[in-house]
C-alpha cells in the first residue's frame, strides 16, 4: 500500500473483529497520539485485549485497517512490526537470569554483543535491577518480575508498548508503586504506551487519554477529567468511579443549562452534552450525581441557595470508611442516594439515621444523561 503521511502513532479505521456468530468489535475507530499514555478500559469480554491482540498481529482484523505512523500494518507478520507486548503472566524464560531475559529479543534480532551488553546495563539501571541481574526469576518478588518484563520490552525500542493487564497479578500497595514507575518509564523512553485494564483507577491516574470501553463498542475518548467529569451516558457514569443515577425528565433549558424534574417533583440544574440539538422538553434521562460532589446538612441549617437545586431526604444509614463517610440518603420517591464526605474532626457527627436531611449538589456536578 502507498504510504499515508499521519501524524499519528496507532490508526485503527473501522476495524470489526467476529468470532463466528460473536462480534467481538464493532466498527472500532480512533487515533493513538506519538508519545502518548493511552489506555483501553472496560470490563471483562468488552474487547480491549481483542484489540490490542490486532495491533500486535496475533488476532486478524474481520474488516478495517490499522495503521502504525503512516503504515499500514495489518499485512505484517507479529515479529516485524514495531511493536512489544508487556503480558499479564510476564512470560520470563526460567533458566535466563535477569540480563539474559532482558537480551533475549536483541540477541533475536542480530544485536552484536557489545550492543546487546550496553543496552542490557542501560535497561537493569532505567528499572532499578543493578543488584539482581544474576538472578533467575523465581529468585524475584513479583514487582521485580514486572520490571524485566518491561526491561525486555523496552529494549529493542519499539515504537509502541502494548500492556495487557500487566498490574494484575500485584498486591494492592505494590500495583500502585508500579503504576507511577510506569508513567515515569513511559516519559522517560517517550514511546507510545497502549495500556489494557479493566480497574478504572489505573487508567485514571496513568493515562493521558481513555477508551472506554464496552461489548465490544467504544463508548467514550477523552482524558482522565473528561471521562469522569463528563461522562457521555450512563455505562461511562456507572464504571467511572461511583455515582448516583436519577430518573429525570427535562423541564426547561435556561441559560446553557437543563432544569430536570426528578421523580420526586423537585428539581436538579444540570449540564449536558449537545442541549439545543437533541434536549427538548419532556426528555426523559438520568441525572449523574457523583457522592462526594454532595453536602449533608440537617433539615433546616441550609442556607445558602442553591446554584444546582436542593433535594430533601432521610439518612438511612452512614459507613464508616476511615478517611471518609458514606451516607445513605432516602428522598421523598424512595430513592436512595449515596453521599460521602472526608472525615474532619466533628464534621456532621450530629447526624444519625432517622435525621430528615438536605443535600446540596456543588455547583456544574449535575450531568444529564440520556441513555
Amino acid at each position: 500500500r502507498t504510504r499515508v503521511t499521519d501524524p499519528t502513532a496507532v490508526s485503527i479505521r473501522n476495524v470489526k473483529k467476529h468470532f463466528g456468530d460473536f462480534v467481538a468489535l464493532s466498527n472500532i475507530s480512533l487515533d493513538i497520539t506519538d508519545n502518548e499514555f493511552f489506555t483501553l478500559l472496560g470490563p471483562s469480554g468488552c474487547g480491549k485485549t481483542t484489540l490490542l491482540r490486532m495491533i500486535a498481529g496475533f488476532e486478524s482484523t474481520t474488516a478495517g485497517e490499522i495503521w502504525l505512523y503512516g503504515d499500514e500494518i495489518e499485512s505484517l507478520p507479529p515479529n516485524q512490526r514495531p511493536v512489544n507486548t508487556v503480558f499479564q503472566d510476564y512470560a520470563l524464560f526460567p533458566h535466563m537470569n535477569v540480563a539474559k531475559n532482558i537480551g533475549f529479543g536483541l540477541k533475536m534480532l542480530g544485536w552484536s554483543e557489545r550492543e546487546q551488553q550496553a543496552r542490557v546495563d542501560e535497561m537493569v539501571q532505567t528499572v532499578k535491577l543493578q543488584e539482581f541481574v544474576h538472578r533467575k526469576p523465581a529468585q524475584l518478588s513479583g514487582g521485580q518480575q514486572q520490571r524485566v518484563a518491561l526491561a525486555r520490552a523496552i529494549a529493542p525500542k519499539p515504537k509502541v508498548l502494548l500492556l495487557d493487564e500487566p498490574l494484575s497479578a500485584l498486591d494492592l500497595k505494590l500495583r500502585q508503586q508500579m503504576r507511577a514507575e510506569l508513567k515515569s518509564l513511559q516519559r522517560e523512553t517517550g514511546i507510545t504506551f497502549i495500556f489494557v485494564t479493566h480497574d478504572q483507577e489505573e487508567a485514571l491516574t496513568m493515562s493521558d487519554r481513555v477508551a472506554v470501553m464496552s461489548s465490544g463498542e467504544l463508548q467514550q475518548i477523552g482524558s482522565p477529567v473528561e471521562v469522569y467529569e463528563k461522562p457521555a451516558n450512563r455505562f461511562v457514569a456507572n464504571f467511572i468511579g461511583e455515582t448516583n443515577l436519577l430518573d429525570a425528565t427535562v423541564s426547561d433549558i435556561v441559560d446553557g443549562r437543563v432544569h430536570c424534574t426528578l421523580a420526586s417533583g423537585e428539581t436538579i440544574i444540570a449540564e449536558a452534552e449537545d442541549i439545543n440539538n437533541s434536549l427538548p422538553v419532556g426528555t426523559h434521562g438520568l441525572v449523574s450525581l457523583r457522592p462526594e460532589r454532595i453536602a449533608i446538612h440537617a433539615n433546616g441549617s441550609l442556607n445558602a441557595n442553591s446554584v444546582t437545586g436542593t433535594l430533601g431526604g432521610t439518612l438511612t444509614g452512614t459507613t464508616y470508611l476511615g478517611t471518609d463517610t458514606q451516607y445513605d440518603v432516602q428522598l421523598k420517591d424512595g430513592t436512595v442516594i449515596g453521599v460521602r464526605l472526608q472525615n474532619d474532626a466533628g464534621q456532621n457527627s450530629n447526624l444519625s439515621p432517622g435525621h430528615a436531611v438536605e443535600l446540596d449538589a456543588a455547583d456544574g456536578s449535575a450531568r444529564f444523561l440520556v441513555n
